[in-house]
């Protein structure tokens, strides 16, 4: 299963937590939401493919 989030991965490893443009709540609600859905590959819009644990690792440099 596939999830494709465009831009709301950073554009590498190093940065994986991308410039945002809207509210950070905004965005953490988006994060969270992906982690309610099924899927175990994460194509982003200009990162490599990773894998679902992607989402954790945002969420815990966010905090």
């Amino acid at each position: 299963k596939v999830i494709n989030v465009g831009d709301n991965i950073g554009d590498t490893i190093e940065k994986i937590v991308p410039d945002i443009d809207c509210d950070k709540k905004l965005y953490l609600d988006t994060l969270f939401k992906y982690k309610e859905i099924d899927f175990d590959t994460c194509i982003s819009g200009h990162n490599i493919v990773l894998d679902k644990q992607v989402i954790d690792n945002i969420l815990k440099s966010l905090f």
